[in-house]
């Protein structure tokens, strides 16, 4: 396991927090013809596939609620077209729906916590002749790095613009909430924020992959 598997699954872990969260709805990204999958052998099934892209290994990442109502800079929602702008491919089996290959939602205490694995960064696809070709277990073409710089953006915009504070609250706890919950909220993302932040600006190299 290199460092950033371990960054997510070591670190990150601290962002689990008990919201009482349910169901969340997450973009879906455009529908296209599947990819054709690459023959790995007899006992690479489309059971073995689909277990490969969405078995919890344990990575806590954020509550699914909140990654739900982030927002990029340009205003669209943080998980527009399924993440696939850092090359994260799309998983039509994801539950919830939206959530590209290698992210998974997990249940515990109440709460819904976003997670990766292994194959987020390790599912290649390459396009033949209009052809997509799916190889499980290839190197990704993925940008982990514009992906945590942008989420740390994306939580330090919440906690910093208040209209921004707003719309988050809103999306999460609904438009009715109380201020202390609202308050009770801020804290929260704030805690999440400070360990992530700091290891995003202390832990990446200054020149991006």
């Amino acid at each position: 396991m290199n460092w950033r598997y371990g960054f997510i699954l070591k670190n990150a872990i601290v962002a689990a927090f008990a919201l009482g969260i349910s169901a969340v709805a997450v973009p879906v990204a455009a529908v296209l013809a599947p990819p054709l999958r690459v023959d790995q052998g007899s006992s690479w099934t489309a059971a073995a596939q689909k277990d490969f892209y969405s078995r919890d290994q344990g990575s806590r990442l954020m509550p699914l609620r909140w990654m739900a109502a982030l927002k990029q800079t340009n205003g669209a929602l943080f998980m527009a077209d399924s993440l696939g702008r850092y090359g994260y491919l799309p998983n039509p089996a994801s539950h919830p729906s939206g959530l590209p290959v290698g992210f998974t939602v997990s249940s515990g205490n109440g709460d819904e916590s976003l997670g990766m694995t292994c194959s987020a960064c390790h599912t290649r696809q390459i396009d033949v002749a209009g052809t997509a070709y799916r190889i499980d277990g290839g190197p990704g073409i993925v940008d982990f790095q514009s992906f945590l710089v942008d989420l740390d953006t994306a939580v330090n915009t919440v906690l910093t613009n208040q209209q921004a504070l707003s719309d988050f609250a809103n999306a999460v706890l609904g438009p009715s909430a109380p201020p202390a919950e609202q308050a009770k909220l801020r804290a929260a993302l704030k805690d999440w924020f400070l360990p992530f932040d700091t290891l995003v600006k202390a832990a990446l190299p200054k020149q991006p992959w």
